[in-house]
């Protein structure tokens, strides 16, 4: 049996800029980060996933 590894980084969102936000409250994802959200939504929608980490 082959276990896969998706190594998957989060979106753009919109205060990019000279700090990390991190957890920070009120950041969302801007325009691009929806955008990568969705392609990346339907990239991995026939992919059988066993669990989230």
């Amino acid at each position: 049996m082959t276990t896969t590894f998706f190594l998957i980084r989060h979106a753009a969102h919109d205060n990019v800029g000279d700090y990390l936000a991190g957890r920070m409250a009120g950041v969302c994802l801007g325009e691009t980060g929806r955008a990568q959200a969705l392609r990346l939504a339907s990239h991995m929608a026939p992919e059988p996933l066993a669990a989230i980490c």
